[in-house]
């Protein structure tokens, strides 16, 4: 069973009418909610015309909307993940929010793809070396390559040590495979 969460609500309403579109219902539960380090309300900004660009926090030149915000931890407590688990973070800079409130979910993990985006992480308050520290759990990772080739996996501190000339404030961003299998 895959779990998606989305905190846009007009995104909601297209991905579970493409899962019912596709027959998928039965495969995939989806969450109305942000993910985040704690329960409560986030404000989320919407942009005018790009529905996969939102993201947490105000700014004054988007839409901004309330959504519950939930630990992951606290969803999928109870829940039984059949291995190889996968999971996807793409957050637009909450990515360390996200895994501060699922340690317990990261550890049952086999592989994780995040995206790795300085200048958003420095928007939502934290560094990149905040991100780094909670994969540290994964030996292995490779840069996501735009033309779908397969990563070149290496030793995590490796990558980590080739992607710090990265800025706060530099817009550049990679997809990240980090995997427990060495």
């Amino acid at each position: 069973m895959a779990h998606c969460f989305e905190p846009a609500p007009n995104n909601v309403t297209l991905l579970t009418r493409n899962l019912a579109r596709h027959g998928l219902e039965e495969r995939a539960q989806v969450h109305a909610v942000a993910l985040h380090a704690r329960q409560g309300i986030a404000s989320l900004s919407l942009p005018a015309t790009n529905a996969g660009d939102h993201h947490l926090g105000d700014d004054p030149t988007r839409i901004q909307v309330d959504v519950k915000a939930e630990c992951l931890d606290d969803l999928l407590t109870d829940v039984a993940l059949v291995p190889p688990v996968v999971m996807k973070v793409d957050t637009q800079g909450a990515e360390v929010s996200v895994l501060q409130g699922a340690p317990k979910t990261l550890s049952r993990v086999d592989h994780l793809l995040i995206e790795y985006w300085p200048l958003g992480l420095s928007r939502l308050g934290h560094r990149p070396t905040d991100l780094w520290r909670l994969l540290r759990t994964f030996p292995r990772a490779g840069l996501v390559e735009q033309d779908g080739g397969e990563p070149r996996m290496e030793p995590t501190e490796e990558l980590r040590k080739r992607l710090a000339f990265f800025s706060d404030d530099d817009p550049g961003f990679f997809d990240l495979l980090l995997s427990r299998r060495l």
